[in-house]
């Protein structure tokens, strides 16, 4: 991941990558499908992440959290869910974009001794940007 910094927010973005397995590298598709697509990373477990933001005078913060994993935002993901047919009609081509739009979760969070520690638990192949401006 990375971070920047500017006069009025941090934003931070994390991702728990996770690298195909040694025998897709080789070329070894036997477990691939239309709709299977993750055979071929290698096993992984969700990802406890702890960022440690110093420098934070503001008493509060607004955390906002925008995150695409397997089961928010991920258009792969909803297609499947919905029976890996392409839609028809433009009723189903409308729930399909609105359900692959990305996880919004916003909360407040206090710094002590002017640094912030935030606690994330992250899903495999998971992308999330963190957005903390003072309140």
């Amino acid at each position: 991941g990375f971070a920047t910094r500017t006069q009025t927010d941090i934003r931070i973005i994390a991702c728990h990558y996770r690298h195909y397995s040694k025998l897709y590298a080789m070329g070894e598709r036997f477990e691939m499908t239309e709709a299977e697509r993750y055979a071929m990373f290698e096993p992984a477990q969700q990802k406890n992440l702890s960022l440690t933001i110093r420098d934070m005078d503001a008493p509060k913060y607004l955390v906002r959290e925008y995150t695409v994993n397997r089961n928010c935002g991920s258009l792969f993901d909803m297609w499947v869910k919905m029976g890996s047919i392409d839609p028809k009609s433009k009723y189903e081509q409308n729930l399909l974009e609105a359900k692959s739009t990305p996880d919004v979760h916003r909360y407040y969070a206090e710094p002590s001794d002017c640094t912030l520690t935030l606690n994330l638990q992250m899903e495999i192949l998971e992308v999330r940007l963190l957005i903390i401006s003072a309140e």
